[in-house]
């Protein structure tokens, strides 16, 4: 866990510090499920792992001041995780939301298409709840063969809700 000093500078150890802090800018070392196939590249090969009880369990609240802001870094795939850390730290959410996350999940083993598809699209705001054509693009590009495979046609793709 790291705080902010000058932009670049973190201090290691903020926990022993006795302060508390108007910012916390945290980067948990967050162990996975799957990370033993990661080999070399993964992260447990560089640095220790904790796990989502122990991150938890981080006196955050102890060196947060009354009036204090949380950055925490995770993955998508720690979402779920991530959400009942932040409550346990105490804090809640504060800006106005600006970002819509479209999540991806999946049953059995599908095949991906393309590793050309990104997950950012950056898009102006349209009409209420009006979704970027540019996401149902990618989506028929990742799944362009399993769709053809289940007879499926991408314009007919199922879709509800606003």
């Amino acid at each position: 866990m790291n705080l902010i000093q000058p932009p670049g500078q973190v201090l290691k150890d903020p926990f022993s510090s006795g302060r508390r802090y108007s910012v916390v800018y945290a980067d948990p070392p967050w162990r996975y499920r799957d990370q033993a196939g990661a080999g070399a590249r993964g992260a447990l090969y560089k640095y220790p792992l904790l796990s989502d009880k122990d991150i938890a369990d981080l006196p955050v609240a102890q060196i947060a001041a009354e009036h204090a802001a949380l950055f925490l870094w995770a993955t998508w795939p720690k979402l779920l995780e991530m959400l009942p850390i932040i409550d346990a730290w105490g804090m809640g959410s504060w800006t106005r939301a600006n970002t819509e996350p479209c999540l991806l999940a999946t049953c059995g083993k599908p095949k991906r298409v393309s590793a050309a598809v990104h997950q950012v699209v950056e898009s102006t705001s349209g009409a209420h709840s009006k979704k970027p054509i540019e996401v149902q693009e990618r989506i028929v590009n990742l799944m362009r063969r399993k769709m053809a495979e289940n007879g499926d046609s991408p314009s007919e793709i199922p879709s509800f809700g606003t």
